[in-house]
């Protein structure tokens, strides 16, 4: 069964519960939502890498497991 987005979101916001907020380290933060955004505060690398941007696909990879 597919759905569209708008339906999807739809039954996320119907099913989706609010729940408290609370301060932990971060050792127990795995399987968590963080309740705020994140915004770095500088870029890592500090250099344009474009070596490193992307990835590539083999055709006749397509499709294998």
């Amino acid at each position: 069964m597919s759905v569209s987005v708008e339906e999807a979101l739809q039954l996320i916001y119907e099913h989706a519960e609010v729940v408290s907020q609370e301060l932990i380290p971060i050792e127990l933060a795995l399987g968590r939502i963080v309740a705020t955004d994140i915004t770095a505060t500088h870029n890592l690398p500090p250099f344009d890498n474009s070596a490193m941007d992307g990835y590539a696909v083999v055709c006749s990879d397509a499709n294998k497991k």
